[in-house]
């Protein structure tokens, strides 16, 4: 992944430095001629095909910008004015539209179309945590290829220009990246890495049919498909400096066209084929190339002390229909049509009211034991209030009983003391937390309800438990292995204390583990994972002498005490954040599992926790908690996505310690989830995912990542876009319910107040 991230920043040199520069190579300036030195015979005016114009990005004007400039070096014009960086420019096949890269901010870069003026530029992207970039045309107009990172690694995707849907093409453990269509539309080439090194691959263009077409231990990058779909020109480093090649499309006669030791790059081929530009740091600098397309002729047509880069040529005119973009306004009426016919309306959000308009959807949750109640933001009225309902709902009419909540273990546990107790410590409890989410009022009337059940309506044989599932340690595991033993086999309990003794010792400083001599690690090891293999080895005998269902949770026990040996040994973050991520899904069973697995449990998290984002969808790469519960529970866990359009949060503006205060968010943006659902005009509703149909016209908008807000316990205004997440929805949760807008929580009084 650091390898991958290294290329991805050198690919984009032109966005993160302004004079990049290597060693000084004296080029003459020259202007075309027909005297010319070539061997060509004089090509016509202009030169190269279509208009002759040139676009391309420069800082000469300070931050990078768009311009177009003739090839003598004449007639540039600046098309931009922005206060952000500008790069990677491209024609539209009919030359009335370019597309490009805009820098959000530094870990945003996202793809924009404008008219060859200058004017009417429109988002195309709203990738907010990824790099969008190296925009290509199909040639019929309607798409766009580009490289993203929103799933960590760079891939291929497209977007359609009528409705902005994007479709992954590539899924690879390395970077995919600078797509280039073929001319007929039907395949396009592109970067890829494969056991990290760059081959040029070419694909069909939905993705299927990868071909690689250097197979060659250098790194092979840029590829570019000449006009007429015989040749492609791409950049290589196989002679030591990066120099520009041409091969035949199916990667056959390998041709050199530059020799030079600075770094040569980014060719584009001009309409007639006869020149390809490129640009170069030869003189000093980056700047614009044109050579002859058999690589004779180099000749600088911009000579500024800036960078100037990413060349593409104007296309000829063509009989193609005017390429006419529009922004997203306004949804698809199918989308919406569908939208009205497959949402459940949710007509009002109040505790007191009752949960009945929830019974229609009890068949949803008919299965399951197993409920996952995510958040988009902590600390809004409306999502604890659907949380009071759901749960009440969920308690009333299909008996669940435990409740796992995203909280400190002890501070849960004295909640669960409390109202099991019918106390008056509640309210002072939930207050010094100081939490945008549970010191609020809102959270105070749920937990009431859940005494109230408690004081008249507990089942003795499955009371209602509140826990929490944060800062579960390695020790709490560990005395419920113990303690069991004691019961029933004391002469194992001293055993299994003293084989836990090298683990235990670390207590509380667990992190330190990773930091004692390997073998000693791997004796502690050995010793942790003995005492679940003698487990095991006495299923027949601990069944017999307690219920098969304590044995199970003791067995778990001693699994989670052996994954938090494997997560404290590891030294590698990354790898350390992926058992971390199981260790929690499996606190989370243990919690669930405690008094025998007939439970059935509600958690109430956040999206991000409940999601179920496998491998291929997660970001880094890593498998979500949600991931590994549904791993475990299967269809009898149900994952409740949440969402809203627009409103206000309460939320801290800087860090621990900073006042929460109200904050007003921004709304979603178009072309994601919340927009669409904001354009439904309900004010709240659910939507079952699980049967989904995602070839109908009106339902494959799903198929595609999408945004939804998610806001923890801080909110920049500053920053707003920081504060959306990515999820495929149809595979992270089964369902998602949306609040169209949302107020913020009531904070009850502090001790200090």
């Amino acid at each position: 992944m650091i390898r991958s991230i290294i290329l991805i920043l050198f690919m984009l040199s032109g966005f993160l430095c302004s004079s990049c520069t290597s060693e000084t190579i004296e080029v003459p300036r020259a202007t075309f001629s027909t005297s010319s030195t070539s061997t060509h015979e004089p090509t016509q005016t202009p030169m190269g095909g279509g208009s002759g114009n040139i676009v391309f990005s420069s800082y000469r004007e300070g931050e990078s910008e768009i311009f177009t400039i003739d090839l003598d070096g004449s007639g540039m014009i600046r098309l931009t004015e922005d206060t952000a960086r500008l790069n990677q420019p491209t024609w539209s096949p009919d030359g009335s539209h370019i597309a490009y890269v805009r820098r959000e901010w530094p870990t945003n870069l996202e793809i924009y179309v404008m008219k060859a003026d200058g004017s009417d530029q429109i988002r195309l992207t709203h990738n907010f945590h990824a790099f969008d970039i190296e925009p290509d045309w199909s040639p019929d107009g309607s798409q766009i290829a580009f490289a993203s990172s929103m799933f960590g690694y760079l891939d291929i995707f497209t977007i359609n220009l009528d409705d902005f849907q994007q479709t992954r093409l590539t899924e690879n453990w390395g970077v995919d990246s600078s797509p280039d269509w073929s001319p007929n539309g039907q395949q396009i080439v592109y970067r890829s890495e494969h056991n990290e090194n760059n081959e040029i691959f070419i694909m069909d263009a939905d993705g299927s049919a990868k071909i690689n077409l250097t197979n060659h231990p250098a790194s092979d990058t840029d590829p570019a498909w000449s006009h007429d779909g015989s040749r492609i020109a791409f950049v290589s480093d196989r002679n030591e400096s990066e120099d520009i090649y041409v091969m035949n499309a199916d990667g056959s006669n390998l041709f050199r066209l530059t020799n030079s030791p600075a770094k040569d790059t980014y060719p584009a081929w001009s309409p007639d084929g006869r020149m390809i530009a490129f640009y170069s740091d030869r003189s000093g600098n980056f700047e614009i190339y044109v050579m002859e397309a058999d690589g004779s002729n180099q000749i600088p047509i911009t000579d500024h002390g800036d960078f100037d880069g990413f060349p593409d040529w104007e296309p000829q005119p063509s009989a193609i229909q005017t390429i006419s973009i529009q922004p997203l306004h306004s949804v698809n009426p199918e989308i919406l049509s569908w939208l009205q016919q497959n949402a459940f309306l949710i007509p009002s959000i109040t505790p007191r009211a009752g949960y009945n308009d929830l019974l229609p959807l009890k068949e949803v949750f008919e299965e399951a034991r197993f409920v996952a109640l995510g958040e988009a933001a902590l600390g809004t009225v409306e999502s604890i209030r659907m949380k009071h309902l759901m749960v009440e709902f969920l308690i009333s009419e299909l008996g669940f009983n435990k409740i796992i909540l995203a909280m400190d273990w002890e501070t849960a546990n004295q909640i669960n003391q409390s109202i099991q107790a019918n106390d008056d410590d509640l309210e002072q409890i939930l207050a010094a937390l100081d939490h945008a989410s549970w010191s609020t009022v809102e959270m105070l009337d749920l937990i009431n309800m859940l005494r109230s059940y408690i004081q008249f309506y507990d089942s003795p044989t499955r009371p209602i438990i509140v826990s929490g599932y944060y800062n579960i340690t390695p020790d709490l595991p560990m005395d419920q292995v113990i303690q069991f033993l004691e019961r029933i086999d004391p002469a194992s309990a001293e055993i299994v204390v003293n084989r836990y003794s090298c683990f235990r010792k670390f207590y509380p400083s667990w992190f330190m583990y990773s930091e004692i001599p390997n073998e000693e690690k791997e004796f502690c090891s050995e010793e942790v994972q003995s005492v679940l293999d003698y487990l095991r080895s006495q299923r027949s005998v601990y069944e017999s002498s307690f219920t098969p269902e304590y044995y199970s949770y003791v067995l778990l026990s001693a699994q989670l005490v052996a994954n938090f040996e494997e997560q404290y040994r590891v030294e590698d973050p990354w790898l350390r954040e992926s058992r971390s991520r199981r260790n929690t899904a499996e606190s989370i069973r243990w919690l669930g599992e405690q008094g025998g697995n007939d439970d059935k449990v509600i958690l109430l998290g956040d999206n991000f926790t409940i999601a179920d984002y496998d491998p291929s969808f997660s970001t880094g790469n890593l498998a979500s908690q949600g991931h590994h519960l549904q791993d475990y529970y299967g269809k009898a866990m149900v994952a409740i996505g949440f969402a809203f359009h627009s409103g206000g949060v309460n939320a801290r503006n800087f860090g621990m310690g900073s006042p929460i205060m109200v904050q007003q968010v921004q709304p979603a943006s178009e072309g994601s989830f919340e927009w669409v659902a904001h354009n439904l005009g309900w004010p709240a509703f659910m939507l079952d995912l699980r049967e989904i149909d995602l070839e109908q016209l009106g339902a494959v908008w799903l198929d595609q990542p999408l945004y939804l807000h998610s806001i923890g316990e801080f909110y920049r205004r500053s920053d707003p876009e920081t504060y959306f997440f990515q999820y495929h929805l149809p595979t992270a949760f089964d369902a998602i319910l949306y609040i169209d807008e949302v107020t913020p929580s009531h904070l009850l009084p502090s001790s200090d107040d």
